[in-house]
């Protein structure tokens, strides 16, 4: 870096080096080149935004003279009378095409309707089936059961008479082995 003095005989030029050499005056350097390019960049935004305006205002003016030579022409047509006829016409057609789609609605709900009723009245014909076999296997089983409800009481009845009589040798309300 210094001619005719070696570093290692001068120490002050050796720390000078070193404090040159050190990162941080690198990011010294480094923020002064990014500091220039900034200005750089702002020059040259400053440039296009001056040849933006000096654009619209020539676009601005040209637009302004042909907004001068512009003629309008307007036709109006002032006649009053109506087409009732066609006005008629177009009424039934509206109104046959909503008739018409009222009664298709109409159609398809009753429908929905008679197909729902027709389902249940398949359960509950199926149901009243079910129910019907059920009362005719209970109407079989009540003489059944009523049968043998009677020779149930008969047997109870039979040894309720045994226990009330007792034994001519134990008594009333005793088991002995002549009763039995």
């Amino acid at each position: 870096m210094f001619k005719g003095c070696s570093p290692t005989r001068n120490p002050i030029l050796l720390d000078i080096e070193i404090k040159i050499s050190s990162p941080r005056f690198q990011d010294v350097d480094a923020t002064f080149r990014y500091q220039k390019e900034l200005e750089l960049k702002r020059e040259l935004l400053k440039e296009n935004i001056d040849f933006l305006r000096i654009f619209c205002a020539e676009e601005l003016a040209a637009l302004n003279r042909q907004l001068y030579d512009t003629s309008v022409v307007l036709n109006m047509n002032n006649s009053r009378r109506l087409n009732m006829d066609g006005l008629i016409q177009s009424i039934e057609c509206w109104y046959q095409t909503i008739a018409q789609k009222s009664k298709e609605e109409a159609n398809l709900f009753y429908q929905n309707q008679i197909q729902n009723l027709q389902n249940k009245n398949c359960q509950f014909h199926e149901s009243l089936k079910r129910n019907h076999g059920d009362i005719t296997e209970l109407n079989r089983m009540i003489p059944i059961l009523q049968c043998q409800v009677d020779n149930e009481k008969k047997k109870v009845g039979g040894s309720l008479a045994r226990v009330n009589l007792g034994c001519l040798y134990c008594g009333p309300f005793e088991i002995c082995a002549f009763a039995i």
